[in-house]
């Protein structure tokens, strides 16, 4: 499937060969640790020409809901325990490149997982420029997330390539080496495992790269027909469990990338879901069925005790059930998952742990027909719909009703998306309510051929990337709140000010009264004879 060719070029570098390697290594996880401890041990050989390694990382940054806890870059406790010194820095702004202990200029710079982008100006400052390694068969999976990617998406293959640092862009560089053959992923992959093969095997590379200099022009560059692909540096809406979507498999292996996975947990007699609650869930595992888990809609849970078995709490899915470990609401501990469904047995009646909500669904009442669903302002509530939009609705979804749209006088339902209730009892397409109280009704007499007709004209068949749609949806409502954020401080912050100009102002009102000049000039030593006049 995937073929392989590279383009061999004459190597002439007697007088660079000489040249004594001075690294800056730009590393931050575990990943990069791995090749960083390999270039020591190729530095630490006697015939070695690497001369000196410093380590170049971020600042340690705040992390946690609140950005109260300090996180130390992982990379810098490798750096300390190898004698490696450390230049830490912010970001490129105003950076200079660092000397060497010795006050020798930085020759080569190896940037592995380093998660900034490293501007032209200071890669072309240095003498051999700067290599990469990236674990994917690029072109494939170019971005910051290629392990993870490769897991979710089940890719049967992955590898490493070592390559040059691009001026322009993350992940174009020219790839000097690749593997080949590529690694075979399995179905049974863990995310954890790939990762270590996949440094390991890198940091290898890398030294073979430094050992024949393959960095020195004229360069002999790798090429393969791997179909370009892009690994987008994923975010917490990935780790948000979609219960009605995700089958049992699909949810362990995101356990498994992510470690920790959230969900939102309310009462089902709850209509904002806003107000539902973060729920932290973690070792999340397959469950085979079990004959006490009855028919139950996606993200209901149970706590049941398996013969011989620890008690464990159960979730519904897309296909069958899971187990949970541990949980954690906001604003709580982290306690074991099955001790927290067991406190909520006879009180815990309703809960469920909920998937996002932005839909309202219309079907034909008690025939079998098309499910509409309508997308509505967010600051509309779903029994506001107007009129006109509700009736187009209607005989959308008559005309799109096989029994409906050959009768007149029927009853078209419509409800949120969040009162659908499903089993695994009902047939295909079936669907049940959970509150009859939220179930509207809109009668259509007969169809309106001239509605459904300019409806027709505006037709559209898209087969959108959902998950890429949900990524952006995510995004822009972390953009708004982050502007929402801003304005706010500003406006506290212009509040403030006024306060105290106001504060300001009050406590020296009468500043002007006691100036030098004032006191002097109502002094009476000052006064002649005639100031006096006015009080005989």
């Amino acid at each position: 499937m995937f073929r392989r060719r590279v383009l061999h070029g004459a190597r002439y570098y007697s007088s660079s060969k000489q040249v004594p390697l001075r690294i800056l290594f730009a590393g931050s996880d575990d990943f990069s640790s791995t090749s960083l401890r390999a270039l020591h041990q190729e530095y630490l050989k006697k015939d070695s020409s690497i001369e000196s390694i410093d380590l170049l990382c971020k600042e340690d940054g705040r992390t946690g809901r609140r950005l109260d806890v300090m996180k130390e870059v992982p990379i810098k406790a490798v750096a300390r325990s190898l004698e490696i010194p450390v230049h830490t820095i912010p970001g490129f702004k105003n950076f200079t490149l660092p000397d060497t202990s010795s006050g020798q200029k930085i020759n080569l710079l190896v940037a592995v997982s380093f998660g900034l982008f490293i501007p032209a100006a200071v890669i072309n400052a240095i003498e051999f420029g700067g290599l990469n390694v990236h674990p994917s068969l690029l072109p494939m999976y170019r971005g910051a997330a290629p392990i993870h990617h490769t897991i979710l998406n089940q890719t049967p293959i992955a590898g490493v390539s070592i390559q040059t640092l691009d001026v322009e862009k993350f992940d174009h560089g020219k790839i000097l080496m690749q593997s080949d053959p590529p690694i075979a992923v399995h179905e049974d992959t863990t995310f954890g495992a790939l990762k270590e093969q996949l440094a390991n095997l890198g940091a290898e590379m890398l030294v073979k790269t430094i050992r024949q200099r393959l960095f020195v022009p004229p360069l002999t560059v790798v090429h393969n027909e791997y179909q370009p692909s892009m690994a987008r540096k994923l975010s917490s809406s990935d780790k948000m469990i979609d219960w009605h979507n995700w089958t049992a498999k699909d949810i362990q292996r995101r356990s498994d990338v992510f470690g920790t996975l959230w969900s939102k947990l309310g009462d089902d007699r709850m209509t904002d879901y806003t107000a539902h609650r973060r729920a932290l869930l973690k070792d999340i595992k397959i469950l085979k069925q079990d004959p006490r888990l009855g028919p139950m809609e996606p993200g209901c849970f149970r706590y049941i005790k398996p013969k011989a078995q620890k008690s464990i709490m159960a979730v519904r899915c897309l296909d069958g059930w899971v187990t949970v470990g541990s949980i954690q609401l906001d604003g709580k501990k982290q306690i074991k998952a099955a001790e927290w469904a067991m406190g909520l047995q006879g009180r815990g009646r309703g809960k469920i742990f909920y998937d996002s909500i932005s839909f309202r669904r219309f079907h034909v009442d008690k025939l079998s027909s098309a499910h509409i669903y309508l997308r509505l302002p967010e600051d509309q509530s779903w029994d506001q719909i107007e009129p006109d939009l509700l009736n187009d609705c209607a005989q959308l979804t008559k005309a799109n009703s096989i029994e409906g749209n050959k009768k007149d006088n029927i009853n078209i339902v419509y409800t949120p998306w969040s009162n659908l209730k499903k089993d695994g009892s009902m047939a295909v397409g079936q669907v049940g309510f959970k509150d009859q109280r939220k179930v509207r009704r809109v009668l259509v007499e007969t169809r309106t051929n001239a509605v459904v007709n300019r409806l027709n004209k505006t037709k559209e068949e898209k087969y959108p990337d959902l998950a890429m749609e949900k990524e952006e949806r995510q995004k822009e409502l972390r953009q708004r709140e982050k502007k929402a954020v801003l304005e706010r401080k500003k406006e506290e912050t212009r509040v403030a000010k006024e306060r105290q100009e106001k504060a300001w102002q009050r406590d020296h009102a009468y500043d002007d009264l006691f100036t030098e000049e004032a006191l002097e000039e109502n002094s009476n030593e000052n006064q002649d004879a005639t100031s006096y006049d006015d009080f005989w």
